[in-house]
């Protein structure tokens, strides 16, 4: 099964060491904050994640937080069987679960340079060359104990976080 369009995040934003913000948007209603040279491998505290409206995410995350060992105050405690980490020709892709990764998405991460989806029991981010180091430097954030679910309420819906817990 493949993820309609419509439903990737419209906007991604990722939280550096030293409170600065970039952002990855994927409409043109918000103008992107991209990283500069500097900002490209700095640690990431934290990663939200759009909400869609009529995505599967309006039915939460429990089986994402399941499969990450994350029910207990939303604290990922494992990286679950499944989780792939690869490299796909000039994009760096972290998935999990059963949605496919299709060419209009990986066209989406072209033009945008990092696009993310997620609904009840799937995550997948993707990024260009250019911005790898954002991606690789999320998979170092995202270990067992150091990182958790949580929700921001928006209009409509819920959006994703991913949070530093030290």
């Amino acid at each position: 099964m493949a993820v309609e369009i419509e439903h990737v995040s419209g906007e991604l934003l990722f939280r550096l060491d030293g409170d600065e913000t970039i952002r990855f948007s994927a409409t043109s209603l918000k103008e992107p904050w991209l990283p500069t040279n500097d900002q490209l491998n700095k640690k990431i505290t934290g990663v939200q994640l759009s909400y869609e409206i009529c995505g599967e995410q309006a039915f939460g995350a429990d089986g994402l937080r399941s499969a990450f060992g994350a029910e207990d105050r939303g604290i990922i405690t494992k990286i679950p069987d499944g989780f792939e980490v690869k490299k796909e020709g000039s994009f760096f892709v972290l998935k999990y679960g059963k949605e496919e990764v299709n060419s209009l998405m990986y066209n989406m991460a072209r033009n945008f340079g990092i696009i993310g989806y997620w609904d009840f029991e799937n995550l997948i981010f993707i990024a260009s060359e250019k911005y790898e180091p954002i991606l690789r430097n999320t998979l170092k954030f995202m270990q067992p104990n150091k990182a958790k679910f949580a929700y921001r309420t928006v209009f409509g819906g819920r959006n994703l976080l991913i949070l530093n817990v030290q």
